[in-house]
């Protein structure tokens, strides 16, 4: 029997949720990775529901972003099926044998690699083991960075079978990640105009995928977003409730990724203007890193003077983007022009 198995994984160039940085770190050892990165990863959604703050990018089918990877064959497996057939932690071994990586949720109460702030259930990322030493190999988010880390093979098995045994719903099944190595992908140029186009115009992108998903009438896309977000300071404000870090994070996050997309569309001529783009998008990157620690002193101090300078960076920003986003756009779009010359 194989002792030991580490699949092989990268840093993630980008860090949201744990989905991203688990499938980040499968794919970003293909070569066509960073081109299908930068041709996606530009529209934003948000859920407008006062009680659910969340945020991220919207990736063809929303949250299911490794069926739109070209990279990843995926396959998924109740975690009753599992329990039914045998235990969890044999049916993880020969996963990962197969060189299948493993994403599920856990009740990490029973894994003593989180801290006690991560009480509760979680995604895992599980990519190897170690049967001398009866461990798993795993990743997630702890207190807010990406970490790598062990957890045991009772430590595993007691946290999924929590999970059975509380009928927690969210991400019922087990997913099983591949690497298709043989896959190609190319720079889709058309595809970051449109994106950029449904950001710009807060267009719900999910209408071109309602074949493939349920449209949600709750969320907000786009630049629209920060108006969302404007709408829960000033909950929070009536309400003294916390902010939720997580929309700040998200603008922070892809306001990096534009800078290092702007990067790759200049080396290709793909984009005008380049270095302006650049200033401008690092300048937005500043601005949402200054938000995000008011954000962390307001979760401390609970000080009322931070909402309105959080509203003031949000209102600026919003306004800002969607100028540049309107001439990036046309300055991508000559780029057909420009090869005719």
């Amino acid at each position: 029997m194989m002792k030991i198995n580490i699949l092989p994984t990268s840093t993630p160039i980008f860090s949201v949720y744990n989905w991203h940085s688990g499938l980040q770190s499968i794919i970003l050892k293909h070569p066509d990775a960073l081109p299908w990165i930068y041709s996606n990863y530009i529209q934003i959604y948000m859920n407008i529901r006062p009680e659910i703050t969340f945020a991220d990018f919207y990736l063809n089918n929303g949250l299911i972003h490794t069926t739109s990877c070209p990279f990843i064959h995926q396959n998924t497996i109740s975690r009753n099926v599992i329990k039914q057939l045998t235990s969890f932690v044999h049916f993880f071994i020969e996963c990962l044998k197969s060189g299948y990586y493993l994403y599920l949720f856990v009740d990490v109460s029973y894994i003593s690699g989180y801290s006690r702030k991560n009480k509760g259930f979680h995604e895992l990322f599980i990519y190897g083991f170690d049967v001398n030493q009866e461990i798993f190999i795993v990743s997630d988010y702890i207190n807010g960075k990406y970490t790598n880390f062990t957890a045991t093979f009772k430590e595993i098995e007691d946290a999924v079978e929590s999970t059975v045994k509380e009928n927690f719903n969210h991400l019922p099944d087990v997913e099983m990640w591949r690497l298709k190595e043989n896959s190609k992908y190319d720079f889709d140029l058309q595809n970051v105009i449109n994106e950029l186009n449904e950001f710009k115009n807060s267009i719900n992108s999910a209408q071109r995928c309602r074949n493939r998903t349920t449209l949600n009438p709750n969320l907000s896309f786009g630049l629209d977003v920060y108006d969302t977000v404007s709408k829960h300071l000033i909950q929070v404000q009536e309400f003294d409730r916390k902010i939720d870090i997580r929309p700040f994070h998200l603008f922070y996050e892809r306001f990096k990724l534009m800078c290092d997309r702007i990067h790759y569309m200049d080396k290709k001529n793909y984009i005008l203007d380049a270095e302006n783009y650049f200033t401008i998008y690092k300048n937005f990157a500043d601005k949402l890193q200054i938000a995000r620690n008011l954000v962390i002193k307001h979760q401390i101090t609970n000080e009322k003077s931070i909402i309105p300078k959080l509203q003031s960076i949000i209102e600026l920003v919003k306004n800002e983007e969607g100028v540049v986003v309107e001439k990036m756009i046309k300055d991508i779009s000559s780029f057909d022009d420009r090869i005719m010359l």
